[in-house]
């Protein structure tokens, strides 16, 4: 168990995490040449699931914006 988890523990705060993106390249802006930059957007959610798991709280993951307001509407 890390802090995060051990101080939302003792204070009994549910941590309530949120993954974003889709996986694998995402275009991150344009280079001089008006070339599409492109990012590596792959995150590991296990520790997201972990501390969300530990602490009653739960994991969303956000594809796009309107994915986040309905997991935030969820969440308040």
């Amino acid at each position: 168990m890390n802090q995060v988890e051990e101080m939302a523990l003792k204070y009994r705060v549910s941590i309530y995490t949120i993954g974003v993106g889709t996986p694998g390249l995402a275009q991150y802006g344009v280079d001089y040449f008006g070339r599409p930059q492109m990012v590596d957007n792959t995150f590991s959610d296990k520790d997201f699931k972990k501390i969300a798991l530990a602490t009653g709280g739960k994991y969303y993951w956000a594809k796009d914006a309107g994915s986040i307001t309905s997991i935030l509407k969820q969440i308040f």
